[in-house]
């Protein structure tokens, strides 16, 4: 019954949502118009506090989720069957398939117009496989993050718990596990601890 009553008091605020009868009956359906550019959505999300929600390795709730995606790029992207850049140019393999080496863009500037670089990855990976996070991220089995060597500004050699397989399957592996890793300033390094 209060999920009737909620519904009930929320349809007057909902049908108030456009500026004229016309684009309520577009809204709808109704009306043969066609839908313009521009504007400005405004939506409100519940979700945790902004220490939670701004983590992307905290997310508590689906909003979370959708609002890190949108405030946090990644590494690689995966669309259509493809593993893509995005904030990193390639991820390969060593020979003896030990370690990979990530590198990174050099055209990348921090809100603050720091640069953007290896050495952010790193301090990435070693607070996403924190073993003092409540749930450390996947990449824990896989990387040896507190053994990742920033090489230059834009290198950075992860070791592997264990060597993988077949260069260029391991690649694709690689990149594709990094598809959700979204880097965070190694500036934050002593600010951000772990969440328990």
């Amino acid at each position: 019954m209060a999920a009737v009553g909620g519904a009930t008091l929320a349809l007057p605020l909902l049908s108030g949502c456009g500026d004229s009868d016309d684009d309520t009956a577009a809204a709808r359906g109704d009306a043969g118009g066609r839908p313009r550019r521009g504007g400005t959505l405004t939506s409100a999300f519940t979700g945790g506090g902004p220490t939670e929600s701004l983590d992307p390795y905290s997310p508590s709730s689906p909003a979370d989720y959708a609002r890190n995606r949108l405030i946090y790029d990644v590494l690689f992207w995966a669309a259509n069957g493809k593993v893509n850049p995005g904030l990193a140019l390639s991820a390969a393999t060593t020979d003896d398939g030990s370690s990979f080496i990530l590198k990174v863009r050099g055209d990348v500037v921090w809100h603050d117009g720091s640069p953007f670089g290896a050495e952010d990855v790193a301090f990435t990976l070693r607070y996403a496989t924190s073993p003092d996070r409540q749930y450390p991220s996947e990449l824990t089995g896989y990387i040896d993050a507190a053994k990742a060597k920033v090489e230059d500004d834009h290198t950075l050699v992860v070791p592997l718990r264990r060597p993988i397989g077949i260069r260029p399957a391991c690649s694709r592996h690689t990149r594709s596990s990094f598809s959700r890793t979204a880097p965070l300033p190694s500036s934050l390094a002593g600010s951000w601890a772990p969440a328990p």
